[in-house]
């Protein structure tokens, strides 16, 4: 499976994620969201599908927002190559945030009529779905560097020392990034 995984294209790669975020994102509204809390609430006397019918429009605005600001700021191209980034983590918050809010704006004006202290209640909805979706984002990312084996360096890796960094020298350091047994211990 992994090495389908890595031969496919780079489209195919990104496709595959945006793919794994949109059933991440269903399942957190699903659960976190208003599906089953009207499904509880309702003593299960409600479809849990027909809920989900009626209200997948609190989930199809919110997710296609996220996914379209991570598309937007680069999120699925450093995740495709699986590199660690500086400011992945804020390009997922940024995502997870639009999509609680989206949902919070979504699901109150499809309201006729609304108490405050109701409102309350789903602006904090609004907060638990971003980081959950945020968690299950992050998650993903973790479990497919895992089931792909991009792993840390090993500690026992051989040390080299890089001669003349210029251009050469820096694509010579992210080739040898590449292999867990060799770490580069300085440029000079």
């Amino acid at each position: 499976m992994k090495a389908i995984l890595l031969n496919l294209s780079r489209l195919q790669k990104i496709f595959l994620i945006m793919v794994g975020d949109f059933i991440v994102g269903f399942f957190v509204w699903g659960i976190f969201g208003t599906p089953l809390a009207s499904y509880l609430s309702s003593n299960m006397s409600l479809s849990l599908m027909g809920l989900i019918l009626d209200q997948i429009h609190t989930f199809l605005i919110p997710i296609f927002s996220a996914i379209s600001i991570f598309f937007f700021l680069g999120f699925y191209k450093s995740i495709t190559r699986f590199k660690a980034s500086g400011d992945g983590f804020f390009k997922a918050l940024a995502g997870a945030i639009l999509f609680g809010v989206a949902y919070i704006i979504v699901f109150l004006f499809g309201q006729e009529a609304l108490e405050k202290n109701i409102i309350f209640i789903f602006i904090i909805q609004g907060f638990l779905l971003s980081s959950m979706f945020l968690s299950g984002v992050l998650l993903l990312r973790e479990i497919a560097k895992y089931v792909l084996g991009f792993q840390r360096k090993k500690s026992d890796a051989l040390p080299i020392v890089i001669y003349g960094a210029g251009a050469i020298g820096g694509e010579l350091f992210s080739t040898i990034n590449l292999d867990k047994n060799r770490r580069v211990v300085c440029f000079f």
